[in-house]
């Protein structure tokens, strides 16, 4: 699930926030300190971790995130350590340097197991391990233990959820992070674009941003030739790249529904590399290239390569996942006293696409997530806990420092110490407080990268449901969803250039939004030969898609696709969409 206010922030080239919160002790009272004094009951119910001004011993849950990117926040973040006070639980961070997928398949083999798992970080390749993990019986099945400490979880949380993620037999064995309630309005965010620097755009206007690729090639050969320092593109498509995204981001041009290699039409699966819109996505990449605009390492580039090359103002424009390598773009630029930005657009990929995928979007799908290890020290104090982080009381504690008695303006000053503030006078909702972002985080925030997380707001997310109002709840945390006091001068100016507001962000985004819940996530049986030929068929498009791009002709790049497309039918291709077809009907039937 994406935290949209991160996310917009740094979608929208912001630079991210400002050293170790410090200041918090003497915080007005908050929804723990209130309860804890006796003058509210906790929105849990009873089997909260937090009840009636009680309190459970301190316990550790070791808890293992398969993405050696991935950051922990300190122990003394202040909102860690408001969770510890409501909760006295402490969740201590397992992140692997390196390799995250054979560290589970060892910890498999060796019995050696933390208490948690997240299976669905996000970040692994090899889908199946989960049930791995679940054949082998090294992980609880959590039926009893729901009903038994947290039984709202399955009336009401997972009302709309539970026949989906539950397996054939009925049973639970993870819980999803991030998930919405029924009805609850969906917020998709393009994590694809195509990307680019602001220099020309600032002296021969925003107008010029393509809005075809068309217009994107007139544009890189405008650019050629200008500076002897920069390529006018590059593409991260080496070991540790960016093909996966190049990819999507082709098929989002073309409007496509398409997720992990596969496009959905009519009903009907078919592999991409058999799509005729994305063979004429590469051969236009291959035009680009045989007019002298590719960067000639892009076959090896990696994503930090690439990033490297961006910060040091030696490539113009880039495709694919952007927010990082443009926030750190921005950064270096504002630390040189300039405006400079790398923006995202999102062009048609022609003049007959009539809508755009670039923000593609499930609504709870969700095929693994959190998992209790058999070695979990106390599996029913772990589900309560859980049970209070996704109560309203609960998902607040853990978003952030939150002053429910404030009366003053959202200014800096006044809000200094806060994250959010309730605003007992502004409902949108009748009868629910408006729940605001403070105006002091976002100047933290935009101060300093490590501050979110040195903060550790929002970091529990995978914990509890996602960014939206609790059905049950007191406040309304929604409003208006206006981001744009997220964005600092230079980027309200910009994005502002570019028609891009706070309170239209999203609807700027659900206009370029595809739903593809119907067949993403779908899991081959790692048993079968299918499996198997599916990593093969990767491996072998990874080879052959880079060779195609850098192709010296088009006729070059004809037999490299060619010779691609016989690799892959001797590859077991066709045995590999019929069984992803065969899941995806299977699905379907399910659901209805």
């Amino acid at each position: 699930m994406k935290r949209w206010k991160r996310t917009a922030a740094l979608l929208l080239a912001a630079s991210l926030g400002c050293g170790l919160f410090a200041g918090c002790s003497g915080a007005p009272a908050s929804s723990v300190s209130r309860q804890e004094n006796g003058s509210e009951e906790s929105a849990a119910g009873e089997n909260s971790a937090v009840q009636q001004g009680t309190r459970e011993e301190d316990i550790e849950f070791t808890y293992f995130v398969p993405d050696p990117l991935a950051k922990a926040p300190p122990q003394e973040a202040p909102v860690i350590e408001q969770v510890y006070e409501a909760t006295g639980v402490r969740l201590k961070w397992i992140l692997p340097p390196a390799e995250p997928e054979e560290r589970l398949r060892v910890m498999l083999a060796s019995d050696d197991l933390p208490d948690l798992i997240d299976f669905g970080n996000g970040n692994l390749t090899d889908k199946t391990l989960m049930k791995q993990y679940k054949d082998a019986g090294k992980l609880l099945k959590l039926n009893e233990l729901l009903e038994k400490n947290a039984p709202e979880i399955l009336e009401k949380n997972w009302k709309d959820l539970k026949d989906k993620i539950a397996d054939e037999n009925g049973d639970f064995y993870y819980m999803p992070g991030g998930y919405q309630f029924a009805d609850s309005q969906i917020y998709p965010e393009a994590g694809i674009s195509f990307n680019v620097r602001t220099e020309y755009f600032e002296e021969n206007g925003y107008d010029k941003i393509p809005k075809t690729l068309e217009e994107y090639e007139a544009l890189l050969n405008e650019v050629k030739g200008t500076s002897q320092e920069m390529v006018p593109l590059a593409l991260a498509m080496g070991p540790q790249g960016m093909l996966d995204t190049i990819i999507s981001t082709g098929a989002a041009a073309y409007g496509l529904s398409y997720s992990d290699g596969l496009v959905l039409k009519d009903g009907k699966l078919q592999h991409f590399t058999r799509n005729d819109d994305m063979k004429a996505y590469f051969q236009f990449l291959n035009k680009l290239n045989t007019e002298g605009l590719l960067d000639v390492e892009s076959s090896v580039l990696s994503m930090e390569m690439l990033k490297q090359k961006c910060v040091a103002g030696k490539v113009w424009s880039y495709i694919g996942s952007g927010w990082e390598i443009n926030s750190e773009v921005i950064a270096y630029e504002a630390a040189n006293g300039t405006d400079t930005q790398m923006v995202y657009f999102y062009p048609a990929a022609n003049s007959d696409v009539e809508h755009t995928a670039y923000a593609p979007y499930t609504v709870n799908l969700y095929n693994s997530g959190m998992t209790l290890t058999v070695a979990n020290r106390d599996p029913d104090r772990y589900l309560r806990f859980y049970n209070y982080l996704n109560s309203e009381e609960g998902w607040l504690t853990q978003l952030g420092i939150v002053n429910y008695d404030f009366d003053g303006e959202n200014t800096v000053e006044e809000t200094e110490g806060y994250d959010y503030i309730v605003h007992k006078d502004i409902e949108y909702l009748p009868g629910r407080p408006f729940v605001e972002a403070t105006t002091w985080m976002g100047e933290m925030w935009a101060s300093d990268e490590n501050w979110w997380w040195n903060h550790g707001i929002n970091s529990l997310w995978a914990f509890t449901y996602g960014e939206v109002n609790h059905p049950d709840g007191q406040y309304d945390y929604v409003g208006k969803m206006d981001v744009g006091m997220w964005w600092d001068e230079n980027t309200t100016r910009v994005n502002g250039e570019m028609g891009l507001t706070g309170e239209n962000y999203f609807d700027k985004h659900r206009e370029m939004s595809v739903d593809i819940t119907e067949f993403a996530g779908l899991e081959l049986d790692p048993k079968s030969q299918e499996y198997v030929d599916s990593l093969n068929l990767k491996t072998l498009y990874e080879k052959y898609l880079p060779r195609a791009v850098m192709a010296k002709t088009a006729e070059e790049f004809e037999t490299e696709w060619n010779t691609m497309s016989a690799e892959l039918e001797k590859s077991g291709l066709d045995g590999v969409e019929t069984a992803y077809q065969a899941l995806y009907e299977e699905r379907m039937e399910t659901w209805d």
